[in-house]
């Protein structure tokens, strides 16, 4: 097991069992810094038994460290302007997972403090569209340490120019720096 993924587990056990001041103790020592801030990345597993989904742009598992629990609303192509200027499945996609980000960036969040994203697809069919989210997820988070991700097809999103929604649950370091609302 590498070392990040044995600390984030041995980090996860200690926090469970009662261990918080030993928790402190050893995060203060493990340079876990990024561009001079703090961060608690999330740590991934792929199971033996499960399939590697990573190609697909998603883990199977993921571990955080504590801090604060981030969760974002569905996220759609709508701008700020009340306007899908998107067009097509791949480029909603892209615009939805972008206010994915600018909503994590404004709690002082990161691609990498994302635990779990949930796409909701109407009318999705599977095979090569699979293929096509497959590809913007591995474009937007890699396919070395994805968050995991479910992808649910529906009947209907809020309005029918939408073509995909996402919706993110993050885990941010306690003392990330939160950008005042505008």
């Amino acid at each position: 097991m590498p070392l990040p993924q044995f600390l984030a587990l041995l980090l996860t056990l200690l926090l469970t069992s009662g261990q918080d001041t030993l928790i402190h103790c050893l995060i203060d020592e493990i340079d876990l810094s990024t561009k001079g801030k703090p961060r608690m990345p999330r740590t991934t597993f792929q199971p033996p038994e499960l399939f590697d989904s990573r190609p697909w742009g998603f883990s199977q598992v993921s571990v955080s460290p504590p801090g604060r629990i981030v969760n974002i609303a569905g996220q759609v192509a709508w701008d700020s302007n009340h306007e899908v200027t998107a067009v097509g499945r791949e480029a909603q996609l892209r615009q939805a997972l972008k206010h994915v980000l600018i909503a994590l960036e404004a709690v002082g969040g990161t691609a990498d403090d994302i635990q779990i994203l949930r796409l909701y697809l109407p009318g999705f069919e599977s095979g090569p569209e699979a293929d096509l989210i497959g590809r913007v997820l591995v474009d937007t988070f890699g396919s070395e340490n994805p968050p995991p991700s479910s992808w649910i097809g529906v009947q209907a999103l809020a309005q029918p120019e939408y073509l995909v929604e996402v919706e993110a649950m993050a885990v941010v370091p306690d003392n990330a720096a939160v950008a005042p609302d505008k």
